[in-house]
């Protein structure tokens, strides 16, 4: 059996007790094996005890490399080897953070971000491991407030240095319109940007029509930008996710400007109430579109359903607190044919006969009819047709008895919140 066979057929028993990697310990090959093969052999068995034991810390990866490293002769002596054919001085690895960073970088991209951190972040580990574990985090989304960055200038900063391809600045204060320029200017690679500032305006979404790569684009809370922002925006054809939460000065017009969208997939629109019926005519365009949050629209009606009915690859729906919806909307929806979820939480016009027209929704995985007050068991019984249906949420629902859950009980896969 060769190292790779026997590394994959070891036991690896759990960090605390401080004993690892006993079989290929035991039975490693008596050749001096690739340094690189070793770092992907010792690297594989970090992932395999990470996998058991999520909590792994800076203690049990320096017992592991005093196992592997120092307390074992004839491993020590192999590894000193082959660190010494590789330019690299291994008389004194003791721990983690002694090993090279050739070793340690490799680990780091089997963990999650908390045990990275962890390790990242102790006081002797390498200062270029930290660095590479914030490039890391921020690129797959990461707040950068919390990465150490004490304002949104040397976040960007930071961006700009190491052209990450993801910036999420939330949690910063006084983003500036200046600081959208620079994003503009230094990362034209840029896919994925969080903002959430009531500090931009339209002038910072003029910068941002320049990032003709980005895909996804979070503006929530940003109260201060209007229709006229939203046109810059329609320069951005590869968008496939827009959200625009608690903006609350856009209108029908501004939708009219992302009909351009072609790609958009995700459309979220809570809280912006200004927004009619006209204005998800305009989104109707949007033929790609799977995900769609309309939440609080008081101004929205069945007509405004019947354009969304339009929207066939739609998956996700959010209508809750639409409260001028009724019955005759849902006989629109049910035109969806690939809807997923659907949320008509505090849609209070709602009653048995909706549910009738809801029960057509094939695919539907989860359904949340919280507070929609004139549901009874009948309108449950139609829900029983529904056999994908693994979420329901009746809260509120106090026309609904033991006798209207009994329809449901042959849904196997179903949990219901009441």
């Amino acid at each position: 059996m060769n190292s790779s066979e026997t590394l994959r057929n070891s036991k690896i028993i759990d960090s605390n007790s401080g004993v690892f990697l006993e079989d290929f310990i035991k039975n490693a090959s008596t050749e001096v094996p690739d340094w690189n093969e070793l770092i992907a052999h010792i690297s594989d068995a970090i992932y395999r005890v990470v996998s058991t034991n999520s909590k792994l810390c800076e203690q049990s990866v320096k017992k592991l490399y005093e196992l592997t490293h120092y307390r074992d002769t004839d491993l020590h002596k192999k590894i000193s080897s082959i660190a010494t054919q590789n330019g690299i001085n291994a008389s004194r690895i003791t721990s983690f953070s002694d090993l090279p960073f050739e070793l340690t970088s490799k680990i780091s991209k089997y963990l999650n971000f908390e045990d990275a951190s962890n390790l990242a972040f102790t006081s002797r580990c390498h200062l270029t491991l930290q660095k590479e574990y914030i490039i890391n985090a921020a690129n797959f989304g990461r707040q950068l407030n919390e990465l150490g960055f004490t304002s949104p200038d040397k976040a960007i900063d930071f961006a700009i240095k190491f052209q990450l391809g993801s910036v999420n600045l939330f949690g910063f204060e006084n983003i500036s319109n200046n600081c959208l320029k620079r994003l503009s200017e230094n990362l034209p690679e840029l896919n994925q940007l969080v903002i959430c500032s009531s500090s931009i305006t339209n002038a910072g979404l003029a910068h941002l029509s320049q990032l003709h790569l980005l895909n996804s684009l979070d503006l929530s809370f940003c109260g201060s930008i209007t229709d006229t922002g939203l046109e810059h925006l329609s320069n951005l054809t590869f968008l496939e996710l827009l959200g625009l939460s608690d903006c609350s000065r856009i209108t029908d017009e501004g939708l009219g400007h992302l009909s351009k969208l072609s790609l958009l997939k995700s459309l979220d629109l809570t809280f912006c109430r200004n927004i009619t019926d006209a204005g998800l005519k305009h989104s109707s365009k949007l033929t790609s579109l799977e995900s769609l949050k309309i939440l609080y629209f008081s101004r929205i009606t069945d007509t405004g359903l019947e354009h969304i009915s339009e929207l066939s690859l739609l998956k996700s729906l959010d209508l809750s607190v639409c409260v001028n919806i009724t019955d005759a909307g849902l006989v629109q929806l049910s035109k969806l044919i690939s809807l997923e979820l659907l949320n008509i939480s505090f849609c209070r016009q709602i009653t048995d006969v909706g549910l009738e027209h809801i029960s057509k929704l094939s695919m539907l995985k989860s359904l949340n009819l919280k507070n929609c007050k004139q549901i009874t068991d009948t309108g449950l019984e139609h829900l029983s047709k529904l056999t994908l249906l693994q979420s329901l949420t009746l809260d509120g629902c106090d026309k609904i008895t033991d006798a209207g859950l009994e329809h449901l009980s042959k849904l196997s896969s179903l949990t219901i919140r009441t």
